[in-house]
């Protein structure tokens, strides 16, 4: 099987299910509270894994409480973190879900106080052990350099491009790689 670098986010979700969805200004009870690992590299990673590939994060992680729970979770998933950016200032990202009942609904408020992965960090990383680089379509500022780096690198290893939105520059990105990868919202 493939041995696999996902470059994007990790992020600790808490999910609030609740029997409906609020409106302004009320209060509604959840009925069930989980933690769990997200991010949309993270959870491609994660499938990847099931499917039997050897998966790697890239990813910056802060140094506080959050940050040891989203990496067990990582470590749980099977998830390598030898690639990690590890941060002393700012805290774990983290998307607050609230999942309804009643229709299967979420609604997602997402909390950022954290960089991105900066392209010196990326440059040290051996790409060419790899066998496919996947990129979360973010962070456009140092996603031209990585994916520059990687088409220099790699010779016939497939590079994947997610497009989750629309984002400022991303489609100058697009001829960079094999795959693009999108979304409904895009």
């Amino acid at each position: 099987m493939a041995k696999i670098l996902g470059i994007g986010n990790a992020v600790l979700d808490t999910i609030l299910t609740v029997t409906h969805y609020p409106k302004e200004d009320e209060e509604v009870r959840a009925i069930n509270r989980t933690f769990s690992t997200g991010g949309n590299v993270n959870n491609t990673l994660y499938v990847l894994n099931q499917l039997g590939h050897e998966s790697s994060i890239c990813t910056t992680l802060a140094t506080d409480n959050e940050a040891k729970q989203l990496l067990l979770g990582l470590k749980n998933r099977h998830i390598s973190t030898a690639y990690i950016q590890k941060i002393i200032q700012g805290k774990t990202p983290g998307s607050f879900i609230t999942l309804n009942k009643e229709n299967g609904h979420r609604t997602i408020i997402h909390y950022r106080d954290l960089p991105e992965v900066s392209f010196d960090y990326f440059a040290k990383i051996t790409v060419e052990e790899f066998d496919w680089l996947h990129f979360e379509g973010r962070n456009i500022k140092n996603l031209t350099g990585m994916l520059n780096l990687a088409k220099t690198f790699l010779t016939n290893q497939p590079v994947s491009l997610e497009v989750e939105k629309p984002r400022n520059g991303i489609e100058t990105l697009f001829n960079q790689v094999n795959l693009l990868i999108f979304s409904h919202h895009y």
